[in-house]
């Protein structure tokens, strides 16, 4: 037992000396001591993981700060206002058409790989040589969910949004009851399933309501500025906790 205190007690000294501190010479610190010094040498370890994931969190504010760039403008026409509430990761566009009222949630862009059909005949090929497939177009797609309301009655429209058109996903028409507190929804078939005519005029109803690719890559370039601000919002409250005593 007094070897192992011993041990413990040289072990003790050289990190005290490793942080400029010194044991009495000649002396074999009492246990209660070795104890307090552990949790000294504890805090020390402490204090210096904290100032380290501080320093990697100045390094990360200031990178994030200086791609924290607003959108210079609206394009020429843009109908909608925005509302866009910090610490979420959506928007919500606003606007009046003659009795309706229009509502587009947008949410944050995905990075989509759109892949050559021609290339399926080589993928066995490019398997077994090992090679990666580099061939795939990468574009941006931002989901999002147009709600039209007049009447008592509103139309729901899911959409995802590419760079140079608009893809319908699904739409919901839903209409208030008189006499209960609820709404009748009324889902069609899938919209791929519609007659081609149909479809078309649907896209051209919600493109003069500004549901346009126009409007959309404004939108993909606020969403990336939204995007960033979020992340940077993230590591500031993160600072703020790790420096918390």
């Amino acid at each position: 037992m007094l070897t192992a205190l011993r041990r413990a007690t040289a072990a003790a000294a050289a990190s005290l000396a490793s942080h400029g501190l010194k044991a009495t010479k000649g002396r074999t610190l009492p246990l209660r001591n070795i104890l307090s010094l552990s949790r000294t040498l504890s805090s020390f370890s402490e204090q210096q993981q904290q100032f380290d994931l501080l320093k990697v969190l100045d390094s990360e504010i200031k990178f994030a700060s200086e791609d924290y760039k607003k959108p210079e403008k609206f394009p020429k026409g843009f109908p909608f206002e925005i509302e866009d509430e910090k610490g979420t990761n959506a928007i919500v566009l606003r606007r009046s058409y003659g009795r309706e009222e229009i509502e587009v949630v947008v949410s944050m862009p995905h990075l989509v790989t759109e892949e050559d059909p021609e290339d399926d005949d080589d993928d066995d090929e490019h398997d077994d040589e090992g090679e990666n497939d580099d061939d795939g177009k990468v574009q941006f797609s931002i989901p999002l969910t147009v709600n039209i309301s007049k009447g008592g009655m509103s139309l729901e429209v899911g959409c995802t949004a590419y760079p140079d058109e608009i893809e319908i996903d699904a739409v919901l028409v839903r209409r208030d009851m008189e006499t209960e507190d609820e709404m009748v929804s009324c889902e069609g078939p899938r919209f791929s399933h519609l007659d081609t005519k149909l479809q078309k005029a649907i896209h051209r109803y919600l493109e003069r309501r500004g549901i346009s690719p126009l409007t959309m890559n404004f939108l993909y370039e606020y969403m990336v500025y939204k995007d960033n601000r979020e992340y940077l919002f993230w590591l500031k409250n993160l600072r703020r906790f790790i420096k918390e005593q």
